[in-house]
């Protein structure tokens, strides 16, 4: 990551192309049952969008917009 571009592990191999918009998120909360102690739920913040400007196979370059910035763990998912 460098200012506003985004290097993402996905890439063609997950069906990713040029052109493509993904809205980054980032988990702040995790909800857990009282009584197993297992992960219900994980809480995220929407933090912006990303437009996919050059794809290889299992990675792609993006350019970031949004209200912060993003960080190493964030989440990149397709925004149709």
């Amino acid at each position: 990551m460098s200012g506003t571009t985004l290097i993402l592990n996905v890439g063609k191999k997950a069906g990713v192309k040029v052109g493509d918009t993904m809205e980054i998120s980032r988990q702040v909360r995790v909800v857990k049952d009282p009584t197993t102690g297992k992960v219900i739920k994980a809480v995220t913040d929407k933090i912006g969008l990303a437009t996919v400007t050059d794809v290889d196979d299992d990675s792609c370059t993006a350019t970031f917009s949004g209200g912060g910035a993003a960080k190493v763990g964030d989440v990149a998912k397709n925004n149709p």
